[in-house]
């Protein structure tokens, strides 16, 4: 049997200094050894940051937090960089008070250890080459972890050696990603002039899904779970590439597609149904419940095979978290992003367009920053959607998207509607609120001068605001679609009736044609603009205070 075990030994208080690393083996060596740190490293950091504050922001471009092997400096520099996020500055005495009034003075080790940090004043020149000792102990005992997991994976019986050396490599790169920043090892880099990168560069943008989806290039598109139907537009948007038809009024480039869905092939199968896909030859689809414990590289390789042995170039992944797989705190880290991106990113260089859902957090937030889990997965992306319901009451089968994206052409606010054909463009919130106060006011307006209705009683019922249908009621009134009777004064509200009812009111004039009908309606309306009834060509009325009709 083999096992580690990291042991603290408290001393001076409860502060501790020091810690072994026990290994001990079946043959019945045991060795021991010291878990890596250096306290005096790490209280070199501190006592410089408190003698000369522009050190912090040496030392931060190294470590962070938990890096410190000791909680205590852990507390402490965690505090500092709050303190310094916020302007002000560090001192023992201003730092005391900051832990003092969060809670976490005796947590940190009390005043008296804050007094101690500056005992041996060290060279704050050297606070990079303290601060590297802090990052470099701090790895070695995340590989000394990495190897007691790698043990007990090893001697578990249930393990795939193939899996487990996938899951190893993961655990390595994203190490390795942590220590380095995110950046590979150095190699030969390709810097280019301007010139020479456009002449690698394609000439034109091949579009496949304008202006959402290009050749090589990754969208996520992000919504409340269950209520925004991230699903049935991505299948809209699917079968519309499927076939080559416009979608949202733009055309699309006909490909196969390859589509990863968490759902099982039961309810999967409705939602086929709905977009009228079921059966259709050109999409391949991969159930997340059929590949459960397969890496997640494993499976984007193998949909990158599929996609091109097919001869697909769009990639939908539904939903990116649960083929990730990430969990707990790893969904949230940034290096676990990247590394989760890695493949997809392979995926795009291979000239296929990528497409990833992801969930909304619960309290949603800015696009860009409402996806569930870790900012890396949106800053990673060409093209970012959010897919959400109208706000105030709607219609259950609109939803807003909004947009932002490194090509031109992406709205960044467009309403669509749910229809048996599919998703429509119906333009941004103002002109879908402008177009039902439209068809609200023309359905309750009357056709009679008679019968003429306050803007009150036209929009009685109705969901429609008053803003909003006061601009209306200008427009359908200079469009001659309205007309209005009154003085706008108090008392003698401005009434509203429909114009273009009016010529079914004219009696068929007998033994006429259709031309000399015609004219006779024009002449009658025309002799009502003459009267005033119409709004173009109504004298406007002096506007008494506090008349809302009055404007307009």
């Amino acid at each position: 049997m083999c096992w580690l075990r990291a042991r603290c030994r408290p001393k001076n208080g409860g502060t501790a200094v020091g810690a072994d690393l026990r290994v001990a083996f079946d043959a019945g060596q045991t060795l021991e050894r010291k878990v890596p740190h250096n306290l005096e490293a790490e209280r070199s950091v501190l006592c410089a940051i408190l003698l000369d504050n522009d050190a912090f922001h040496v030392a931060v471009r190294f470590i962070e937090s938990k890096h410190f092997f000791l909680k205590e400096h852990g507390k402490i520099f965690a505090r500092m960089a709050r303190m310094f996020g916020e302007r002000q500055a560090v001192d023992l005495v201003t730092l005391n008070e900051e832990l003092e009034r969060a809670g976490e003075l005796e947590a940190a080790g009390g005043s008296a250890y804050l007094s101690a940090l500056v005992d041996g004043v060290p060279r704050i020149s050297h606070v990079e080459h303290y601060a590297r000792i802090v990052q470099d102990k701090a790895v070695l005992r995340n590989l000394a972890r990495f190897g007691d997991r790698l043990v007990h994976w090893s001697f578990d019986p249930r393990q795939d050696p193939r899996d487990l050396l996938n899951r190893a490599d993961r655990e390595l790169q994203i190490l390795s990603c942590h220590y380095r920043g995110g950046q590979g090892p150095e190699t030969n880099w390709p810097f280019r002039t301007d010139a020479e990168a456009a002449a690698k560069a394609p000439k034109e943008i091949s579009w496949i899904a304008r202006p959402w989806v290009t050749a090589g290039s990754m969208v996520e598109l992000s919504g409340k779970p269950k209520v925004s139907g991230k699903t049935t537009w991505l299948l809209s948007l699917v079968s519309a590439v499927l076939d080559g038809r416009p979608f949202l009024g733009q055309p699309t480039e006909r490909s196969p597609v390859i589509f990863l869905t968490e759902e099982q092939p039961e309810t999967f199968r409705a939602a086929l149904e709905r977009a009228g896909l079921l059966g259709h030859p050109e999409l391949v689809m991969l159930h997340h419940n059929e590949i459960l414990g397969r890496p997640w590289e494993s499976v984007a390789h193998a949909a990158l095979d599929e996609c091109q042995r097919r001869g697909a170039r769009v990639l939908v992944v539904d939903t990116l978290g649960v083929f990730v797989g990430l969990e707990g705190d790893a969904e949230n880290n940034s290096g676990d992003a990247l590394l989760a991106m890695r493949p997809l990113r392979e995926i795009a260089g291979a000239g296929i367009g990528v497409i990833v859902s992801r969930h909304e957090r619960k309290s949603g937030g800015a696009l860009g920053d409402s996806g569930r889990g870790s900012s890396a997965y949106a800053g990673l992306m060409d093209t970012l959607l959010a897919l959400r319901r109208p706000e105030r009451n709607s219609r259950a089968n609109l939803r807003v998207i909004h947009g932002i994206s490194r090509f031109a052409g992406v709205p960044a606010e467009l309403v669509v509607e749910l229809t048996p054909e599919g998703y429509l463009a119906r333009g941004s919130r103002a002109d879908v609120a402008a177009q039902e106060a439209t068809k609200a006011i023309l359905a309750a307006a009357p056709v009679s001068q008679e019968d003429a209705l306050d803007l009150d009683s036209l929009l009685q019922g109705t969901p429609v605001i008053r803003a909003t249908a006061r601009r209306v009621v200008k427009g359908l009134l200079g469009a001659g679609k309205l007309a209005r009777t009154g003085s706008g004064k108090k008392g003698d509200a401005f009434r509203y009736f429909i114009v273009e009812k009016l010529s079914g009111l004219c009696p068929s004039l007998d033994g006429q044609d259709g031309q000399k009908e015609t004219e006779t309606v024009r002449a009658g309306l025309e002799a009502g603009r003459r009267a005033g009834f119409w709004g173009d060509r109504v004298k406007k009325p002096e506007k008494p205070d506090g008349s809302e009709e009055a404007e307009l």
